[in-house]
């Protein structure tokens, strides 16, 4: 799959190649339709103290996104095989705890933690 890797501030988002995600217990793969521009992105792209949020190293970027899912994890309930959803997989503790530890919604498919779907 491709995706928009952020590898830093002042440093233009780089497009990748790289392995499609894999769903894992708990979470869905998202093929993505649409993603959000958020001011949180963009303050990244320009502003190092948004840095702290990627302990992890370069991420593609996008948590407000839609698409279809294209494959369900181990119990995962309420959610099958080509629903479509809209995502936001950055809840609180995940900012405060880990950052962004997930690749996001600038990407052709992505995999997100289920109770963070909601099917439209």
């Amino acid at each position: 799959m491709r995706g928009w890797l952020f590898s830093g501030t002042n440093k233009p988002l780089e497009l990748i190649e790289k392995e499609d995600p894999k769903a894992i217990p708990g979470h869905v793969v998202i093929d993505v339709k649409a993603a959000g521009l958020c001011h949180s992105d963009v303050a990244a792209l320009q502003d190092p103290g948004w840095m702290p949020l990627f302990p992890n190293g370069p991420v593609i970027l996008g948590h407000e996104f839609a698409g279809v899912v294209i494959e369900v994890g181990e119990g995962v309930e309420g959610i099958k095989v080509g629903d479509r959803v809209g995502a936001n997989p950055m809840d609180r503790a995940t900012k405060i705890t880990a950052g962004y530890n997930y690749d996001g919604g600038y990407a052709e498919k992505v995999r997100v933690p289920a109770h963070q779907c909601v099917i439209s």
